[in-house]
């Protein structure tokens, strides 16, 4: 198991990974020619990809130590639980209010999965423009997910990094 390596053994452990981690997103977007500003994207949340049920259930509990679970979910035939961090951790302007973690798909081939921290997700009131802008200049969009309320999209892979856009907040949806 790789839960050892996973920077969320403490809230100070895990800032210190998006110290290093946020900046290197921006890198991205810069590079993409997209502005955080022009689409006032803010910070929302973390997704790690556990690679084994036990590897999940050890994950949780390390996620307990300095966060609380919100929504216990099964996405995809999987587990995928979605954790309200008990201090938000801000790097720049990027503030990352949870963290999202999922089993692997039954059907998966864990050989070819990216354990551990797999995407940043980030919120843009302006997601439609937001998308277009990625449809009209050839940007590297993977997947979409769109409901009556909720709509989000990931950048493929570049560089170790991947990217989902919402808009709204991941964990909002599950406020009672």
């Amino acid at each position: 198991m790789l839960i050892n390596w996973y920077p969320i053994h403490s809230e100070k452990e895990l800032q210190s990974f998006l110290n290093f981690y946020v900046p290197f997103c921006l890198n991205l977007l810069s590079n993409l020619n997209i502005d955080i500003n022009t689409f006032n994207i803010e910070g929302d949340h973390i997704g790690l990809q556990c690679l084994s049920s036990e590897e999940f259930n050890l994950v949780d509990k390390e996620l307990l130590k300095f966060s609380k679970l919100i929504n216990a979910g099964v996405i995809h035939n999987r587990r995928n639980n979605i954790y309200l961090l008990n201090n938000y951790i801000k790097v720049g302007t990027i503030e990352i209010k949870s963290i999202e973690i999922f089993e692997p798909k039954p059907d998966a081939d864990v050989t070819k999965l990216k354990p551990g921290i797999e995407h940043i997700s980030l919120i843009s009131p302006n997601f439609d423009d937001l998308h277009s802008f990625f449809i009209v200049n050839g940007l590297p969009v993977d997947k979409m997910g769109i409901d009556e309320v909720h709509k989000f999209f990931k950048t493929k892979l570049i560089n170790m990094i991947e990217i989902e856009f919402r808009n709204d907040c991941l964990y909002k949806k599950f406020e009672k």
